[in-house]
């Protein structure tokens, strides 16, 4: 499997100080995530005899705003539960009068400018009289930041929000969306084994990467190691932000170059509208993007799944704590699968086009939050089975076993560059049935267990000797260089006994995709 990152920046300064909320993140660690330590203050922050509790909307000239509804579900459950009454809508809802929901309504908006409008608009709502304020998104962090400055206002609560700075009174609560990524992408492999992914985001940031895209590909890597398959990702950015001609060109040019399905890590809608044109598919980010178009008479058949925020479960579990103990959390609430705050959409819509891969989906869940994943991974279906012998070459009886080096690079060659083409030459290695491939993993526990024996060793030697712990026949040594916008790959199969070479392969390419895209006619070389 390999994935390609386009190279392009964003320089979006609001972005740097409040907009690194835009996607909520976590490396999956596919493991259950352990419970944040919720560290509580020990004092009643409620003055009040009846507790006050504003809930501000982004929904000021979009009413249908599916956040905001998704809001208003929890704020109902909770009214309900402990007895409240909810204003501030067009008709008050009232289930006793033990706690009152204000809801306020502001523009919605995520660049600077939207920012300071929002603090104009919420420094007039007399927020100094609540109890606790919450935010339905990230826009709200810095105009809270500002009103924390003017007002005295006792706690603040900003949904799907990690900041740069730490306040006492602002709880930042995230959606850990990187679960839900990992299943998405096992799905979209799934469904589309073989072929070409793609994936757009906002913007190049460590946050969109590892809350959004390395899961993502993580989850391709997943089902093609169940499946035997080689799955291709290519990662794409806009130069400018959220821009929606250049989001529709990117994957209008995805899709021409043949990619099967991409996943839409970024707000602009023009992903769909070049699904629709190119007859593409899409798998959506933070809403249930199939049921909204579902529901709104427009095209959602070209829409796998989603990586869905529940943003009615998350304001539920926090403000029910605070209502319960009178208490909030001081430290920064992390919610997820295991908690129902995110989830991989399947809806009465999209349950036809999923097909068996609704199953696909909750047994991932599943394996996830109870941490059995690794278990699960073992568990191939008959289907699969029948797809993994008609894919994989099997290597002739008198085959070399072999593991391969870490790639050696010139300086000033990006460093992820090198994970990239050590599992590309894992990858073709392996279907060119030429040879018995050692686990890449295997050698790394390996390497981890002897290190302590190796000090000293030269680096060929160490690996040398790695591969004889390994079984391993032979080693595959791989370097990589750059001159201008140039690629020279170098692959030399050395004899872990003798240490005398057993093949080598060198060429030049013009670019590093080209490299990559060629290294199975490399391999096929290096063996001759």
């Amino acid at each position: 499997m390999v994935y390609h990152y386009s190279m392009k920046k964003n320089v979006v300064l609001f972005v740097s100080a409040c907009l690194l909320m835009v996607s909520c993140f976590s490396m999956v660690d596919i493991t259950p995530r352990p419970q944040v330590e919720k560290t509580v203050s020990g004092t009643d922050i409620s003055q009040n005899a009846v507790p006050q509790i504003a809930v501000i909307l982004p929904n000021k000239n979009n009413p249908d705003d599916p956040v905001s509804k998704d809001v208003m579900i929890g704020v109902n459950r909770l009214a309900h539960e402990f007895n409240g009454v909810i204003e501030g809508t067009a008709e008050t809802v009232e289930f006793g009068k033990k706690v009152t929901f204000r809801i306020f309504q502001t523009d919605g908006g995520s660049d600077y400018e939207a920012a300071q409008m929002i603090s104009s608009e919420i420094a007039g709502f007399g927020l100094q009289a609540f109890d606790l304020v919450i935010g339905a998104g990230y826009q709200y962090g810095l105009p809270f930041y500002y009103l924390n400055e003017m007002q005295g206002i006792k706690q603040f609560i900003v949904l799907d929000m990690i900041s740069s700075f730490s306040i006492s009174n602002i709880l930042e609560v995230v959606f850990d969306v990187g679960e839900a990524a990992f299943i998405a992408g096992a799905v979209a492999a799934e469904r589309f084994s073989g072929e070409s992914l793609g994936v757009i985001g906002d913007l190049d940031h460590e946050l969109i990467n590892t809350g959004f895209v390395e899961p993502f590909i993580d989850g391709v890597e997943y089902m093609d190691y169940l499946l035997g398959t080689y799955t291709d990702v290519i990662v794409k950015y806009p130069d400018d932000f959220n821009n929606n001609r250049e989001i529709y060109r990117l994957a209008a040019g995805l899709y021409k170059n043949g990619v099967k399905c991409i996943y839409q890590v970024t707000a602009a809608g023009d992903i769909t509208d070049a699904a629709i044109n190119n007859n593409g598919w899409l798998i959506g980010c933070n809403l249930d993007q199939g049921l909204e178009a579902a529901l709104h008479d427009q095209p959602y058949k070209h829409i796998l799944t989603s990586t869905q925020k529940k943003w009615g479960n998350g304001i539920y579990l926090v403000c029910r704590e605070y209502l319960t103990t009178g208490n909030l959390p001081k430290t920064i609430q992390t919610v997820g699968l295991k908690e129902d705050c995110v989830d991989v959409s399947i809806n009465p819509y999209n349950t036809p086009v999923l097909g068996s891969q609704a199953d696909t989906i909750r047994e991932l869940k599943e394996a996830i939050i109870t941490g059995n994943l690794e278990s699960a991974s073992i568990k191939v279906k008959a289907d699969r089975k029948d797809i993994w012998k008609s894919l994989t070459k099997k290597p002739p009886s008198d085959a070399l076993t072999i593991t391969v080096d870490e790639p050696v690079m010139s300086p000033g060659i990006p460093e992820h560059y090198g994970p990239i083409l050590r599992k590309a030459i894992f990858t073709g290695l392996i279907n060119s049935g030429s040879y018995n491939v050692i686990d890449r993993e295997q050698v790394n526990r390996l390497l981890t267990e002897i290190r302590f024996s190796m000090e000293g060793i030269a680096d060929d030697s160490r690996q040398l000797e790695i591969g004889r712990l390994a079984a391993a026949q032979a080693v595959v040594f791989v370097s990589l260089e750059q001159v201008g916008e140039e690629f020279s790959l170098d692959c030399k199969l050395v004899d872990v006994e003798t240490g005398l070479s057993l093949g080598a392969a060198r060429n030049s390419y013009p670019d590093f995709e080209n490299a990559l895209n060629s290294i199975g006619l490399l391999l096929a070389t290096m063996g001759e």
